[in-house]
């Protein structure tokens, strides 16, 4: 699938759009690099999609840039069908400055992908999936 972002009209410059593929299949196992840095206006949002029949049980885990674990967790449920989408600096304050991977686990196949927020700016990230190709 492909996820569609508009950025509404700032100032001068009127919207932009852009598309970005989500992972080629749903992945148990994906992972999001994030970065939080608020002297850089750098911020990261996950977007998660369960294209299955059934609820899946999603756990988030955090690794440094250095691979070493990070406090934060989090147990979701994300609806059959249904989507998912936090921004990590609302809801795992704790991550403030650093720079890591989100591992994301599920009872389901998921797709995702990551935005990286610049100011008005974003790009967006997709997952990698250990073991195959996204």
């Amino acid at each position: 699938g492909t996820a569609i972002f508009t950025a509404p009209a700032t100032g001068l410059q009127g919207p932009s759009e852009a598309a970005s593929p989500l992972t080629s299949y749903p992945a148990l196992t994906l992972y999001l690099p994030f970065e939080q840095n608020s002297d850089l206006d750098l911020s990261t949002t996950i977007e998660l999609a369960n294209p299955g029949e059934s609820a899946a049980k999603v756990n988030l885990s955090f690794a440094g840039a250095d691979g070493s674990a990070l406090s934060p967790s989090a147990a979701v449920t994300i609806p059959a069908h249904g989507h998912y989408e936090t921004a990590l600096a609302d809801a795992f304050p704790q991550l403030a400055g650093i720079r890591g991977v989100v591992k994301i686990t599920s009872s389901t196949g998921l797709s995702g992908l990551a935005i990286r927020h610049n100011g008005d700016g974003f790009t967006s990230i997709p997952a990698i999936v250990p073991g195959g190709s996204n």
